[in-house]
């Protein structure tokens, strides 16, 4: 969605307590919100990434529109910005349903009843909403993907791990993945500042750290012989 409707009205009454830098980063979330379809995951270090946030001050003022603006689920949430998308879709999907029938009707014509009686007609069943099906639409999880979510340490952004998950084929290597993970979780780059540099799930995958050399045997006899 490329383009929206800004309530200078409603605007002014909700944002009356920002600063000049939240305005901004509330204006550049509601652009990357809309454009995105909704689709923005709930991790703050993203969404920081996304808009360029680098001060301290900067970031600060992204983690405080975020609490006063949305909330947390499988994906960043804000309601009205929701209703907007949905208004946008559904005159999308009426604007081909009327460019089937040969364009909006005249207002002498007269749609027959014959027609408007018609199983598949678009004028008389509602439309599927695409924004209420596309957190459901290939929403399920493969074969492998529980075991490794319930074993991997630090679930976060769980909707990019399932990508990632579909993407890099792993089910037939999660033995190896599995064994990775309990031998990483012993190690103190992965225990120390608890937890915090263990990597986000779906860069784990991604990066196929279960393949790093120093998890090969020839590597460790290797390297002690050195």
């Amino acid at each position: 969605m490329h383009y929206y409707r800004h309530n200078i009205g409603d605007y002014r009454r909700d944002t009356s307590h920002l600063s000049l830098l939240e305005h901004g980063v509330y204006r550049q979330l509601l652009d990357m919100y809309y454009l995105e379809n909704g689709n923005i995951p709930s991790e703050t270090q993203w969404v920081m990434r996304r808009l360029g946030a680098r001060t301290e001050q900067e970031k600060s003022a992204v983690e405080s529109v975020l609490n006063d603006f949305f909330s947390m689920g499988d994906r960043l949430i804000q309601k009205r910005c929701d209703e907007e998308l949905i208004g946008y879709q559904q005159h999308a999907i009426n604007s081909v349903a009327n460019g089937k029938l040969g364009g909006r009707p005249k207002k002498t014509q007269r749609v027959s009843k014959q027609n408007l009686d018609e199983p598949n007609n678009p004028l008389t069943h509602e439309p599927t909403n695409p924004l209420t099906q596309r957190n459901t639409r290939g929403s399920a999880a493969p074969d492998g993907f529980a075991e490794f979510w319930a074993a991997y340490p630090k679930r976060t952004a769980k909707p990019a791990a399932l990508r990632a998950f579909k993407a890099q084929r792993v089910n037939g290597e999660l033995s190896n993945i599995l064994q990775d993970i309990a031998s990483k979780s012993q190690t103190d780059d992965w225990t120390k500042d608890g937890g915090k540099y263990v990597p986000n799930p779906a860069t784990y995958l991604n990066q196929r750290r279960w393949e790093d050399e120093s998890n090969r045997p020839e590597f460790d006899q290797f390297a002690g012989a050195i």
